[in-house]
């Protein structure tokens, strides 16, 4: 079975769908699935393209503004190669209309990972161009899906809402396991200071901006005055020089860098784009993990956090009650007020607690989230579509 994959980047400038993606991908051809990628060339793709292996990986040079970039080479090399199974990873691009189009013509079936982009928030962010998508071409691209894909059970509520009554698979993403040495509490405490990170990309969905009015209600409690906030993330929109201009706003002191002298008095410290060596030293290095968004499909940031056995503080849209039914989570909604309440229970919870809750956290992951089980159940989904037979048991119909 020849399984295509079309994503608009396979870089770092795709954020989280750059490791889901791609260690999905990698997953799926460890199952003795044959894959490849076709994919839209950026700044990143050649830098990025050794960590697709042993995936076949085609990019392909594009023209037009970010979101509507096209490249004729996709469909002439869908024509020249046909795959048995198209599946396509995002909304609202060109690459949608491609795969509508292919689909239309040849009849192979196609399945879609929106990722969290029907949500309601996600919807109403830039609603008219989403809106003038549906119209044009994505309504008709998600209709005649042969299967889509949920990251979980809210998401697909949301297609439902939408009308679509296509199959649907719930399947979440999963994790690499890092290797811990997770035998007692200590290797989760700071010498000094303890650290509160967010690693992602500076988006106003994330909840960000709420995150600095909390922290700045807390940060000179009596269980507040011990922890330094870290956002670590490569910008988009602006959204960056918007969170320092609120830090300025609020009287918080920060630095831009974790080497600087000032980093030490600073309450907040913006860590700037963290990938690789730099990533896994903020996951080892940080107490706690904070992701205050309004928005999320299934985030692989939560599950990284977990993987390296630090606790969580995130919203219920994060879509991971697992996390607050095993105690691996504390529960904060996106607003100011219940995100200090969150932060403070956090502040106030001894090293142990601390250690014990990252400690579930890892367990969570090893037992549901693991890209061998997630591969496995993908490939049954895949061979499903293309031979028919018994509906997979992760497939609502």
């Amino acid at each position: 079975m020849k399984v295509t994959c079309l994503i608009g980047s396979i870089s770092r400038k795709a954020g989280g769908l750059h490791t889901s993606v791609r260690c999905l991908m990698q997953a799926l051809k460890g199952t003795g699935v044959q894959v490849d990628v076709l994919t839209l060339e950026d700044e990143h793709t050649q830098t990025d393209l050794s960590s697709w292996l042993p995936i076949e990986v085609f990019s392909f040079s594009a023209k037009g503004p970010h979101q509507w970039r096209y490249s004729p080479g996709i469909r002439q090399h869908l024509n020249l190669h046909p795959p048995d199974l198209i599946s396509i990873h995002g909304l609202w691009s060109y690459l949608s209309w491609v795969s509508s189009c292919w689909t239309k013509r040849s009849g192979c079936p196609v399945i879609i990972h929106p990722h969290g982009m029907l949500d309601p928030w996600a919807l109403a962010n830039s609603a008219w161009k989403k809106r003038v998508a549906l119209a044009l071409f994505e309504r008709t691209h998600l209709r005649q899906a042969t299967c889509l894909r949920a990251l979980c059970f809210s998401e697909l509520d949301a297609m439902r809402g939408l009308g679509l009554t296509n199959p649907i698979c719930v399947i979440p993403n999963a994790i690499d396991l890092p290797l811990l040495h997770l035998s007692n509490f200590s290797d989760l405490v700071s010498s000094s200071q303890k650290k509160l990170l967010f690693l992602g990309r500076l988006h106003p969905k994330k909840g960000l901006m709420n995150l600095l009015r909390a922290w700045s209600s807390v940060k000179d409690s009596q269980w507040g005055q011990g922890w330094v906030l870290e956002i670590a993330g490569w910008d988009e929109l602006g959204h960056a020089e918007e969170l320092e201009q609120l830090a300025i706003e609020l009287g918080l002191f920060f630095s831009e860098n974790d080497e600087s002298k000032d980093s030490v008095l600073s309450s907040v410290r913006f860590r700037g784009p963290q990938f690789g060596t730099g990533k896994d030293l903020c996951l080892r290095e940080c107490d706690a993990f904070v992701l205050p968004s309004f928005s999320e499909g299934l985030p692989m940031s939560v599950l990284e956090a977990w993987a390296y056995g630090k606790p969580v503080v995130m919203t219920p849209m994060c879509n991971l009650p697992e996390g607050f039914a095993v105690g691996a989570a504390i529960e904060a909604n996106p607003e100011v007020a219940s995100l200090s309440n969150g932060l403070l229970k956090l502040m106030a919870m001894t090293d142990e607690e601390l250690f014990e809750m990252g400690r579930r956290g890892r367990q969570l992951v090893e037992s549901q989230f693991t890209w061998s089980e997630v591969g496995s159940k993908m490939k049954e989904v895949y061979e499903w579509m293309v031979h028919g037979g018994t509906v997979p048991s992760c497939v609502v119909v």
